[in-house]
């Protein structure tokens, strides 16, 4: 414990970030990236004039952002959440979701497309599922 204390009282607690960040940012660097895309759709009976602005509320309950709306030609909506650069190179874990919907059909399909970007389990296909079924399930639950 006494040399803990002496290398702490020497090195500091700045010097012992940025060792502990270069480690974990080398961990970032080795870890392999793993990604995916994948499509879904969903089929409406009535379509719903502010069918952007429930998808925007449904991403946000889901902890996304909408990251663009277009609400012409095509309306469509995107949402995501990535993790920083800096989180990246201090716990070396690096993530990026995106969901794009758009309105099809006049109003009746929403196609649904997700990607799923990581490392250490946060990306890939079985990552870009799971996010469209839980997306997907709270739609339809607000859609009812």
């Amino acid at each position: 414990m006494k040399n803990a204390a002496r290398f702490i009282y020497r090195v500091g607690i700045l010097g012992i970030l940025i060792f502990s960040s270069v480690g974990c940012g080398l961990g970032l660097m080795v870890s392999p990236m793993e990604s995916a895309m994948i499509s879904d759709s969903v089929s409406l009976e009535n379509p719903k004039p502010n069918i952007l602005d429930i998808v925007a509320d449904v991403g946000k309950s889901l902890g996304y952002d909408v990251t663009m709306r277009m609400n012409a030609p095509f309306p469509m909506i995107g949402l995501g959440t990535n993790s920083s650069p800096l989180a990246g190179a201090i716990i070396g874990k690096a993530t990026d979701i995106g969901i794009q919907v758009t309105v099809q059909n006049s109003g009746k399909t929403l196609n649904i497309v997700t990607t799923a970007t990581g490392n250490l389990g946060t990306g890939g296909e079985e990552v870009a599922t799971k996010v469209t079924s839980e997306f997907k399930e709270k739609l339809l639950e607000k859609l009812k």
